[in-house]
């Protein structure tokens, strides 16, 4: 065998063609970009439920915040109305002294004229 020849078959190196390190690296660029769109699209449905959740905690604040000032208010109306009964009982009391107070000018005068006469 001449020199090169058995060069030859001791370095069968073969060079790769175009297309299959083309379909090589097209396809690890293609799984890369299927792994990337996947996660873009789970992130993107995450955001979304995100976002919902976020949108109903800002409608169901505001229907609290409603709902809390109507109170607030309906709290008022009743306080004002404790108010006015407690001036109303305070005048009743003032009212039952006053009659209580008459009553026995009363009672003490019809005994003095019991007496007067009977005596």
């Amino acid at each position: 065998m001449s020199d090169d020849a058995l060069q030859e078959e001791q370095c069968a190196w073969k060079e790769p063609n175009a297309i299959e390190t083309a379909h090589f690296h097209g396809g690890f660029k293609m799984g890369v970009c299927l792994v990337f769109l996947f996660a873009a699209v789970v992130w993107s449905f995450f955001f979304w439920r995100l976002y919902k959740w976020l949108w109903q905690v800002g409608y169901s604040h505001d229907q609290l915040c409603f709902q809390v000032a109507d109170l607030d208010q309906y709290a008022g109306e009743i306080r004002n109305g404790c108010n006015a009964l407690q001036r109303t009982a305070a005048e009743l009391r003032e009212s039952m002294v006053e009659v209580e107070t008459q009553e026995m000018m009363v009672s003490d005068t019809t005994d003095g004229v019991h007496y007067g006469t009977m005596v």
